[in-house]
């Protein structure tokens, strides 16, 4: 299910929250949610025309890559999705200052699992970036009890991130990609 508007999200998460929300098991929303952010992969690499990038017609700049290759990353990263999700929700008594380490281990996984899946291509390691930690932003504010608002997730996530450059990239500075 993807939504053309940012309200038809919100209305579909609060019906499914509404409807299936329990303190003592795992909410579909975090399904919902992870699925969404699997949506938005396949939904950036369909977009088309996008000059010098992959999308449906051609391969852009890219000799490496293909909309087949992006297809395979996505379907490779999708149970991550959901895993840093339910990370999010299961670490929500963690401080923000102390939650961005907590889930890199599953984002170097996740990242292991996109360039298996393309031959060592780096299709999505941005995107496992941001996207891995929306989901377990999103995943940390379902456990507080609420459906994420946009203003919420950003805000969380802006938090989480808030000492990144300073803290977490100056301590390795060693790079494992061209990108």
């Amino acid at each position: 299910m993807l939504f053309d508007h940012p309200d038809e999200f919100d209305a579909a998460g609060a019906k499914v929250f509404e409807q299936k929300h329990s303190e003592h098991r795992v909410f579909p929303l975090i399904d919902f949610l992870a699925e969404r952010a699997r949506e938005a992969l396949i939904r950036e690499v369909d977009l088309t025309p996008k000059p010098g990038l992959v999308d449906l017609r051609n391969t852009g700049a890219h000799k490496d890559m293909d909309h087949r290759t992006f297809l395979a990353s996505a379907d490779a990263i999708a149970p991550y999705l959901k895993e840093f999700c339910l990370l999010g929700h299961s670490m929500a008594h963690i401080p923000t200052s102390l939650f961005l380490p907590l889930i890199r281990p599953v984002g170097i996984t996740c990242e292991e699992a996109m360039f298996d899946a393309t031959g060592n291509v780096n299709t999505h390691k941005g995107a496992i970036f941001s996207m891995g930690l929306l989901c377990a932003t999103a995943g940390r504010l379902v456990a507080e009890g609420s459906l994420p608002t946009r203003k919420q997730l950003f805000a969380e996530a802006a938090v989480i991130c808030a000492d990144l450059v300073a803290g977490d990239l100056q301590r390795d500075s060693t790079p494992r990609t061209v990108g």
